[in-house]
């Protein structure tokens, strides 16, 4: 009898493996996608493009997705109005023909424009914010001469910081697994190698690579 429903159960599979082909498959995942971003849509400020199930998003009514742009599973986008005794405003743009890549994580409190045409890989770092101004000339000092107030706090305790907005232009790449920290520009074509640990303004059609990231080429003052 075991062997009878053993037999029955793999030639149920055959016929299933032949009619579920992959590539049906993969329309059927796209079609649920399609479905998933209808039904979540409502919330967004704009939403035009894609956004893949599995995905971690909060504060949607700050974010503006444009047209042919994907969200890809596993990305952690978030906008923060409040934290701890501070309000803010934040406003995320992703323009069009855009990717957001797996696992890639967004943070904005202030404001994050990424341009038409920007393929953001996997794993990477986006933010406009620190927890906590580590600036030298902002460090006050309470029971202890030696220590900055700041250091004495856990991460959740120090107030939400930003230098400025993060402006990424048309057309760029960023590379897999890299960082890029507030009131950072990078130049419209420019390519960010991966592992990059951006804290500096980057030319047009310029190439970065490192941590901290160097311009190893660029072509700005040609154009």
């Amino acid at each position: 009898m075991k062997l009878l429903i053993s037999n029955t159960i793999k030639i149920i599979c055959v016929i299933w493996s032949h009619i579920y082909t992959l590539p049906i498959a993969r329309k059927f995942d796209i079609l649920r996608d399609q479905m998933h971003t209808y039904w979540c849509s409502r919330h967004y400020k704009k939403c035009e493009g894609i956004i893949q199930r599995g995905t971690f998003i909060t504060g949607e009514k700050n974010i503006s997705l444009s047209a042919k742009s994907k969200v890809c599973k596993g990305a952690r986008i978030e906008t923060h109005e409040k934290f701890l005794d501070d309000n803010f405003t934040p406003e995320l743009v992703i323009g069009e023909r855009c990717r957001i890549g797996h696992y890639t994580h967004i943070t904005c409190i202030n404001r994050i424009f990424i341009g038409n045409d920007t393929n953001i890989g996997d794993r990477c770092l986006i933010s406009d914010n620190n927890h906590g101004n580590f600036s030298k000339d902002s460090y006050t000092y309470s029971d202890n001469s030696k220590v900055p107030d700041i250091f004495k706090l856990v991460e959740m305790k120090r107030p939400l910081y930003t230098k400025g907005p993060v402006i990424i232009e048309n057309g760029c790449q960023i590379g897999e697994g890299s960082i890029i920290l507030t009131g950072v520009t990078i130049g419209q074509h420019s390519i960010i190698a991966s592992n990059s640990f951006v804290r500096e303004n980057v030319p047009p059609y310029s190439i970065v690579a490192g941590n901290p990231s160097k311009v190893i080429r660029s072509f700005s003052d040609t154009v």
